[in-house]
C-alpha cells in the first residue's frame, strides 16, 4: 500500500526547512558574503566555510549566529540532527525571539521522531510570530505524527487562513483527512493544492494515494508518475508507485521503481520490503531473502516483515530460523494467525506434533469465540 500521511509530512517539512531558516534581521554582513557561507550549494563546503566564520575571532556575535544558521541548514539536509540542535541552540541563546530558529529546532526534533519536542518549539515561535503560516504548517506536521489528525487539521485550517494561496497547507490537510478516513474531503484539498501548484509533487503523490484507497490502481499511477515527472528524485513516489505496480502485478515494473527509490536512499526500508516481496512473486528468493534482511538489519520491527522471511526459510525446509521467525513475529502481533499458522507447520516438519497442534488450535479458537 502506499506509504502514509506521516512519511509525506515528513518530507514536506524537509522542504520548508530553507524557508524557516532565514534570519529575521537585516541582510548578511560582507564577511559572511564573501566565505560563502550562506550561499554554496555543497552541504559538506557550507559547513566548512560556516565553521571557520564560526571559529573566526574578530566575528561579531550577530555574524556568528548568522553562521550557525546556515551550518544547521546544512546539517539538516545531511540528516545530522543533534548538530543541528546544537547550532540552534545557540542562535537561541543569542537571539531568543528568533521565531525562525525555532521552527528550523523544531524541523530537527521532528525528523528525530520527538514530535513533543518539535511542537514546543511551533508554539514558541508561534508566540514569537503569530502570523507565520510556515510554523503552523510543521506544527500540523508533527501532530500528524502523534496521529493527532483534528489538531493537526486545524493548524492546516490557520495556516490556509493565514495564507490562502499556500499549495503545502491544503496537501498537508489532505494528508490528514485521508488519514482520517475522509476520502473526499482529502481529494478536495490535493485538488485545490494542484490548482495553486500544478508542480507540487506531494499533492500528486496525495492524490494518486486515494486513488490507490479506492482501487483506482491506473489513475493512482498516473499521479504518482505526474509527481515523480516535477521531481524524479521523489522516493515516496517511487516508493508508492512501485508498490501500485505490484498490486497490478507487474513485478520487473515494482522491482524497477522501488529498485530507483533505493539508489535514492540505500536505507529506506520500505522500499527494500516493498522489492523483497516482488522478487518473491517472481520465484527470485534468494534477491527477496537479502533485502528482508537488510531491512531487518536496517531496525525494522514488523510482524509483517519477520513471517514473510520465515516463510522462505519455511518454504526450504530450514526450520530452525523459519521457527525464530514466527516466534518474532508473534512476539510483535501475537494475533498475527498466519505466523501461527506457519509456525505449526514448521514443528510439524520438525516432528513436533504436540506443538503444531497448540498453535492450529490456538488460531481455531480465537476465531471460535470472535
Amino acid at each position: 500500500m502506499p506509504a502514509d500521511s506521516r512519511s509525506s509530512t515528513s518530507f514536506l517539512a524537509v522542504a520548508m526547512i530553507a524557508a524557516s531558516l532565514s534570519l529575521a534581521s537585516g541582510p548578511v554582513r560582507a564577511a559572511a558574503d564573501a566565505s560563502g557561507c550562506d550561499k554554496i550549494a555543497d552541504q559538506a563546503a557550507k559547513i566548512t566555510a560556516c565553521t571557520s566564520i564560526i571559529e573566526a575571532p574578530g566575528e561579531t556575535g550577530e555574524s556568528r549566529a548568522r553562521a550557525r544558521n546556515s551550518r544547521a541548514q546544512a546539517y539538516l539536509s545531511t540528516r545530522e540532527y543533534d548538530r543541528a540542535i546544537a547550532d540552534l541552540d545557540q542562535v537561541i541563546e543569542l537571539e531568543p525571539t528568533n521565531a525562525n530558529a525555532y521552527v528550523a529546532r523544531g524541523n530537527a526534533y521532528k525528523s528525530k521522531a520527538e514530535p513533543d519536542r518539535a511542537i514546543a518549539d511551533y508554539d514558541e515561535a508561534i508566540r514569537l510570530a503569530p502570523k507565520d503560516a510556515v510554523a503552523f504548517i510543521n506544527r500540523g506536521n508533527a501532530y500528524q505524527d502523534k496521529k493527532d489528525y483534528e489538531a493537526a487539521i486545524a493548524d492546516y485550517d490557520e495556516a490556509i487562513r493565514l495564507a490562502p494561496k499556500y499549495a503545502i497547507a491544503f496537501s498537508n490537510r489532505g494528508n490528514a483527512y485521508r488519514a482520517k478516513g475522509d476520502g473526499e474531503r482529502a481529494l478536495n484539498d490535493f485538488n485545490e493544492a494542484i490548482k495553486l501548484n500544478p508542480k507540487l509533487p506531494n499533492a500528486h503523490n496525495g492524490r494518486g494515494n486515494v486513488y490507490w484507497d479506492r482501487k483506482d490502481l491506473d489513475r493512482a499511477i498516473v499521479e504518482y508518475t505526474e509527481a515523480l515527472r516535477v521531481d524524479p528524485r521523489f522516493a515516496l513516489a517511487l516508493l508508492n508507485r512501485g508498490n501500485a505496480q505490484f498490486a497490478r502485478r507487474d513485478f520487473d515494473a515494482a522491482i524497477a521503481d522501488l529498485s530507483a527509490a533505493l539508489r535514492i536512499d540505500p536505507k529506506y526500508a520500505a522500499a527494500l520490503i516493498g522489492r523483497a516481496n516482488a522478487y518473491r512473486r517472481k520465484g527470485d528468493t534468494d534477491l527477496a531473502l537479502a533485502d528482508y534482511d537488510e531491512a531487518i538489519r536496517l531496525g525494522q520491527k514488523n510482524a509483517g516483515l519477520y513471517n514473510a522471511r520465515g516463510e522462505i526459510h519455511l518454504a526450504r525446509w530450514e526450520i530452525d530460523p523459519a521457527i525464530a521467525d514466527f516466534d518474532e513475529a508473534l512476539r510483535l502481533d501475537p494475533n498475527l494467525d498466519r505466523a501461527l499458522l506457519n509456525r505449526g507447520q514448521a514443528h510439524q516438519r520438525r516432528g513436533e506434533n504436540y506443538r503444531a497442534l497448540a498453535d492450529y488450535f490456538r488460531v481455531i479458537y480465537r476465531h471460535v469465540t470472535r
